[in-house]
Parts: C-alpha cells; structure tokens; sequence
C-alpha cells in the first residue's frame, strides 16, 4: 500500500514538474511571438524608410541630371 501512495506521490510530483516547465515554456513562447511581432514592426518601419530615401535619392539624382544637362547645352568657347 504504501508503495503505491509513494508511486502516487512521486507521479503528483513529475506531473507538476512537468505543468511548470509547460508553463515556462509557453511563456518563453509568449516572448518570443513577442518578440517576432517587434521585429517584423521594425522591418516595416525600415522598409519605409529605405522607400523613402531611395526616393529622395532619385529625386536628387534628377535634379543634378538636369543640372549637367543644362551644363551641356552652354557654349563655353
């Protein structure tokens, strides 16, 4: 009798090991999901800043095209 109420005891004893690293790692995945979600924020974000600064980019790169164009077109002699 005994040794079944250790067996049980011990079988209480694993299965709450065993509940407290589930619950760790569900937290760890909760932090995790977390932390995905930030990252891909941030992808985004830079993204658009990247979107943003080829842009400018090519704004710029036209207005000095035009410029040399103009530079072209003077008679300099």
């Amino acid at each position: 009798m005994t040794t079944d109420i250790d067996n049980l005891e011990q079988l209480a004893q694993r299965i709450e090991l065993l509940l407290g690293r589930l619950d760790r790692l569900q937290r760890e995945k909760d932090q995790m999901a977390e932390q995905l979600r930030d990252a891909a924020a941030q992808i985004k974000r830079l993204e658009t800043q990247l979107h943003q600064q080829e842009n400018a980019h090519s704004e710029v790169k036209s207005r000095i095209d035009k410029l040399l164009s103009r530079f072209d077109h003077l008679d300099l002699s």
